[in-house]
């Protein structure tokens, strides 16, 4: 696993260094840094697919969130390879795009920022198995691609459609916020693994956490009928993020989807 938190450190730092050079270099710089974090990953990822293999790396972070599992399985190994390939052809293709924007008082620097954070915060989201840390990286990547959809503040439909975006997010993170409260009551742990063993004592319980947690991912994936926000966020962003939010993004809450199945089951 040593190599996944090696890809995490060049992503932050693909985040960090673009800010520090002038703006014709800063997305150059971040689509580098995403196709090294891509190559590092997909070691471990074709690895866990190919072979089956399960990464597993525990981490007590403090006396709140406990000991933390990062893992990576064949689910997790499937997601962060079409989170990484995507991700670095969107940020690619945003060499090409962004080039009208730039040195036109538009905030470059912003931009890059959460552009490389939404790529860090999707590959967490689908390594980390502590539902503490999940919810908070999730809610990363859901305000990261908040701030990519409003890039064009200064217009009022573009204002409008981030603010209706923001609402749908927060209102599908209660949702599984209450999913993973429940499990929390009931297990008093935060790791996926003590969830696991919860739901398959109480299959009452487990239609409740499924129930909710399907409202919570689906309206993230744009499921019916959670799909109002899409017709307005997607064209309201630039083509690139457009693109990574539709490529990727929204298959986060399929991720979640199948993660609480898996657990289930």
């Amino acid at each position: 696993m040593e190599i996944y938190f090696i890809a995490l450190g060049v992503l932050l730092l693909g985040c960090l260094i673009p800010c520090m050079v002038k703006e014709e270099y800063k997305l150059k710089i971040c689509t580098i840094f995403s196709g090294l974090s891509f190559l590092l990953l997909s070691i471990p990822s074709l690895i866990s697919l190919l072979n089956g293999e399960v990464f597993i790396k525990t981490i007590y972070f403090s006396p709140i969130f406990k000991n933390v599992n990062f893992v990576i399985d064949s689910l997790s190994a499937f997601f962060i390879l079409v989170i990484s390939i995507v991700g670095f052809l969107g940020i690619f293709y945003s060499i090409g795009y962004m080039k009208p924007y730039l040195n036109q008082n538009k905030n470059i620097n912003s931009h890059c920022f959460f552009l490389m954070m939404l790529i860090l915060s999707m590959i967490l989201v689908v390594t980390v198995q502590n539902s503490l840390l999940f919810l908070i990286v999730w809610e990363m990547m859901s305000l990261s691609s908040l701030f990519l959809v409003m890039f064009e503040h200064d217009k009022k439909e573009v204002i409008n459609s981030g603010i209706k975006y923001m609402v749908y997010m927060h209102i599908s993170v209660i949702f599984i916020i209450s999913a993973f409260a429940i499990l929390n009551i009931h297990s008093n742990s935060y790791n996926f693994s003590d969830f696991s063993q919860t739901l398959n004592q109480n299959s009452h319980l487990a239609n409740i956490v499924f129930l909710l947690a399907f409202i919570g991912f689906g309206t993230k994936a744009g499921f019916l009928p959670f799909h109002n926000w899409l017709p307005d966020a997607h064209p309201a962003a630039p083509s690139h993020v457009s693109g990574i939010m539709s490529g990727v993004m929204i298959k986060m809450g399929i991720y979640g989807i199948l993660r609480i199945i898996s657990l289930i089951n």
